[in-house]
This record gives C-alpha cells, sequence and structure tokens, in this order.
C-alpha cells in the first residue's frame, strides 16, 4: 500500500533543500520514490498545484524576501534561484506578485508563500465524494479508435482544451464517422503518453473492432486521421459521476487523485486512465459517466 501522503511530504522536503540547485520535475519524483507521472496528479490535487508550480512559487518567494531584506543585486538574487536571466527573472517575478523585483523594495511586503505541511488535517479528505460512487470491475481487452491530440495540465490548460476537443468532436460529428463501431451509444476518453511535464494524449473515440485504417472524409470535408489505443484486460475501481458539466467531470477527477487514493492507500496500477459516456450522459444534470482507474 501507497501512502501518498508520505510521497507528497518527501517531494516537498526536497524541494525545499534544494531551491538553489537546477532541479527538475523528474528529479522531485524520484526523491519521492516515484517515477509514475500519475505522482504529479496526486501532488497537484492534494497541494492545489502541481510540482512545478510549487516549486516556482517557492523559489521566488525565497528570493522576493532576499531582495526585502537585503540589498543583494536583482541578478545576483535571479541565478541564485535558478533563473538564467534577469528578464526572465522579472517576468516571472511579476507574474507572480504583480510588480517586478525593484518595485517589490519599495512597496516593503509581497505575499509570501510557505512551505506545505502535507500532514495537516486540512490536506485530508479535501475533495467531496458528494454525487460520486465507486465499485471495483474487470475488463477485457478493448481497441479504441477515434481522434487524438496532446494535452498539457501546466496552468490549467487541460480545463479549458479538453471541453473544446469534445466540443469539435461533436460538432463534426466524428463519432457516427468512426469504421468498426462495436457500440452506437457509448464514447471513450483515453489518457495515454504522460510526461514529465504533466503534458498527455487524449484520444476520443469508440471501442471498434478492428483499426479504422486509412484516413476519412468527414463531412465537413476535413480529413480525419485516426487513432488507436489498445488498452489491455484490466481490474480497475470505476467511479461514476453525477453531472454533466465540465465542473462535475473535474470534481471527479480532482477527488480520485486528491483523495481517494491518498485515504485509501490504493496503488494504482500500469495502465490508462479513461472515461467512458453512453446512454446514462444525456446532458442533463441527473447525468452519468465513468472514470476508470486501474488498479493491482
Amino acid at each position: 500500500m501507497i501512502d501518498y501522503y508520505e510521497r507528497v511530504g518527501l517531494a516537498i522536503d526536497f524541494i525545499e533543500r534544494h531551491l538553489t540547485d537546477p532541479i527538475q520535475v523528474a528529479d522531485v519524483a524520484k526523491a519521492a520514490f516515484s517515477s509514475q507521472w500519475h505522482f504529479q496528479r496526486v501532488f497537484r490535487y492534494l497541494a492545489g498545484c502541481s510540482v512545478a508550480e510549487y516549486l516556482r512559487n517557492r523559489r521566488l518567494s525565497e528570493a522576493g524576501y532576499e531582495i526585502l531584506a537585503s540589498r543583494a543585486k536583482i541578478i545576483d538574487v535571479a541565478l541564485k534561484y535558478q533563473y538564467g536571466a534577469p528578464e526572465t527573472f522579472t517576468r516571472a517575478f511579476r507574474k507572480n506578485f504583480g510588480f517586478n523585483p525593484l518595485e517589490s523594495r519599495q512597496a516593503n511586503e509581497i505575499e509570501f508563500f510557505s512551505p506545505i505541511n502535507i500532514h495537516e488535517d486540512r490536506y485530508k479528505d479535501i475533495h467531496s465524494s458528494e454525487r460520486i460512487s465507486e465499485k471495483t470491475a474487470v475488463r477485457g481487452q478493448m481497441l479504441v479508435s477515434g481522434i487524438s491530440r496532446r494535452v498539457t495540465m501546466q496552468d490549467n490548460q487541460n480545463e479549458r482544451d479538453i471541453p473544446e476537443f469534445w466540443r469539435s468532436f461533436h460538432t463534426k460529428d466524428i463519432g457516427s464517422q468512426i469504421p468498426n463501431r462495436k457500440t452506437e451509444r457509448t464514447l471513450l476518453g483515453v489518457y495515454t503518453e504522460w510526461d514529465y511535464d504533466e503534458g498527455f494524449r487524449l484520444t476520443v473515440g469508440a471501442e471498434v473492432t478492428k483499426e479504422p485504417g486509412s484516413p476519412s472524409e468527414t463531412s465537413s470535408g476535413d480529413q480525419t486521421e485516426w487513432s488507436s489505443v489498445v488498452i489491455p484486460p484490466q481490474k480497475y475501481v470505476v467511479f461514476t459521476v453525477q453531472g454533466a458539466g465540465i465542473g462535475d467531470l473535474l470534481a471527479g477527477w480532482k477527488y480520485i487523485y486528491g483523495t481517494w487514493l491518498p485515504r485509501t492507500k490504493r496503488e494504482r496500477a500500469p495502465g490508462f486512465d479513461f472515461d467512458l459516456f453512453d446512454e446514462r450522459f444525456d446532458g442533463s444534470e441527473k447525468s452519468l459517466s465513468d472514470i476508470y482507474i486501474p488498479v493491482g
């Protein structure tokens, strides 16, 4: 069983010891004895920001403190906290605090981002399970075909890009054009190819009996380049989420990675997460959809 609170705590301790060293997200994950991409999602939904954002916020806060508490040169502070150029440091500082480093000395106050103690009670059960139910299920191998694109969670870009991707999928009526579909009503969103920059590939499509093959022309005249994903046989915990809004679906993911996994200490198995939408999802407040998480 994995203690995710302990691992996130190790990651935070490592960051604090290396604020002035050239560390990367992969170094933080390794220090927490977790080399898998999903550790970043647990961190994000527990700490409220990504590993990269946490590291940036802590560096800028400590740099801001030094600027206010000393007469150190801005360029020296920038280099100390791993900003290779003063201009880059100034842009990041302004974005974070609302003014540049020199102006902060005149303001004589900045909002400080303190280290997080992940073991405090306020980080337990921070995401609600209301309107979310769960069960364990086993699925055989599935072949899913549709269209795909790269998405990133940085700056919460996924919260904008994924809904837009689904809207485009429906607007172009891609679902009805997927060859060799096994079922008419069921669509899936499969998440693969995660990297340490919080990027991943999302494939939206349907289960098929065989791959579509060559590109086909849509009703709008566009050429659709089909993508396929083979999902191996797997045991899952299936979370059924009520609601049709992006907020409802996102709440499901936050609960799974920010509360359920840390609380239950279940180990996420190698494999792919995916959303499943079928006849229960009708666009109303009572809509139901499923999130599949592979477990050992």
